[in-house]
Parts: C-alpha cells; structure tokens; sequence
C-alpha cells in the first residue's frame, strides 16, 4: 500500500499539471515498498499467522507492530504426527501492543514452533481521512516518502552522474537511495529481529 499520496508529493514539488501523474505514481509505489523492505516490515494493518520457538524465554516480539488486535495465542501439543494446538490461558501472557512484545508468567519450555499467535498488526491507511481514527499512519512517515518520491523524480534524469557543475555551480546527486539522514530518520521504525 501506498504511504503517501499523489496530491501530497505534487504538493510538494510543486507540480500543478497532470502529465507527470503515471510517473509519480509509479515513484510513489516503488519508494513505498522500497521503505517497507528496508524497514522490514508492512505498515499497512494487516492479519497475521506467526509460529515461535519456546527456547526458554519469557519474551516474544511479533514481527510486526503496532499490534491493533490479538486473536489468539496458542501452545503445540500432541505428537509431532498428530499435533494439536490448545490455547494459552490468558492470564498467563501480556501484551504491550506498541513494542508487539508478548511477556509470559515463565520461561517457555524448548520446543521448536511451540507458539502459534494470530494478530492483527500496522497502521490504518486512508489519506481520505487524515487526523481521524481511521488513518493512524504517523505523519512523519508519509513526510519521508514524499521527499524520497521527490528526489527520485528530481533525480530520474542523472543517469548516475554524481557531480555536474555548470556556471561556476556545482550540484551533487546521492548516490544512495536512503541516506544516513533517511536511515536515522527512519530507525524507530526499523524491525529489529
């Protein structure tokens, strides 16, 4: 999914005309899924299925966050033929759904897969209603893919030259696609494994 929109990075380059439209929407998916692989992660609130180790821990992070619902958590039982999944008494478990961090009572036995959680995790996406309930999508983010989408498109006609001078002016291109300022900008939403 999209994490900024069309009208926002027209806004901000300010373009006015509709013939660059298919290229920046284009821009604007192809940075989008550029930001979620870097990230690691999908923003876009999404199901979930995800199985864990036991390893005798007392701490699971989901993959993804924030995490909006939990639908169950289950422990494997039965034989490795036959196996049966039972619920995990709620009382035994506790979520803090900003970190998607599941704390137990007590150390998880060592079983591979032991855990099955089903979880609804990210962010409500609906640019239509922004600064409601519905679009949680923080706004810095949508900010960083606007300037990115931006770039790529100030940039497109490079062609990998990094520096050009021209009347005793001299401009320089990054030669990466996320920069160090990207980078740190966008480390609080970065999935740490």
């Amino acid at each position: 999914m999209d994490l900024t929109t069309l009208t926002k990075v027209k806004a901000y380059l300010g373009i006015s005309g509709t013939s660059q439209d298919t290229l920046l929407s284009s821009l604007i998916t192809s940075v989008s899924a550029g930001i979620e692989s870097f990230c690691g992660r999908t923003f876009a609130s999404t199901s979930h299925t995800e199985y864990y180790d036991g390893d005798n821990k007392d701490k699971i992070f989901l993959r993804n966050y924030p995490v909006t619902s939990l639908t169950s958590v289950k422990y494997q039982g039965g034989t490795w033929d036959n196996i049966t999944w039972f619920d995990y008494p709620s009382s035994g478990y506790l979520l803090t759904s900003e970190y998607a961090r599941l704390s137990f009572a007590g150390a998880l036995p060592c079983i591979t897969n032991y855990l099955q959680i089903i979880y609804t995790a990210g962010y409500l996406i609906d640019f239509d209603n922004e600064g409601t309930g519905t679009h949680t999508l923080p706004y810095d983010l949508t900010q960083i893919v606007t300037e990115l989408v931006s770039t790529n498109y100030n940039t497109r006609s490079s062609g990998g030259i990094n520096t050009m001078s021209t009347e005793g002016q001299s401009i320089t291109f990054s030669t990466q696609s996320i920069t160090k300022d990207y980078q740190t900008r966008l480390a609080r939403y970065i999935r740490y494994k």
